[in-house]
């Protein structure tokens, strides 16, 4: 993904997966400081409160970790951020 994609109009998605271990878990994806001072638009924070299974569904928490222009956490109701 270039920078150039993103100023295009397109929307991007970068997904990033957790760390394995629960001591390093509680500081996120690896490399995240750098990933998130790089990222000029919304990050998103992703947890499953309760896991998802096929005819049950499930449960997921999202949380705005870094809102770099302010729209997204200026639209959106105080309960969700």
């Amino acid at each position: 993904m270039s920078a150039a994609t993103s100023r295009t109009g397109a929307g991007v998605l970068v997904i990033d997966h957790m760390a394995k271990g629960t001591e390093s878990r509680k500081f996120r994806a690896g490399g995240t400081i750098a990933k998130k001072r790089a990222a000029d638009g919304v990050v998103y924070h992703v947890e499953n409160v309760v896991p998802f299974a096929p005819g049950s569904g499930g449960k997921t928490s999202l949380s705005i970790v870094k809102d770099r222009h302010g729209d997204i956490r200026a639209n959106t109701p105080e309960r969700l951020t």
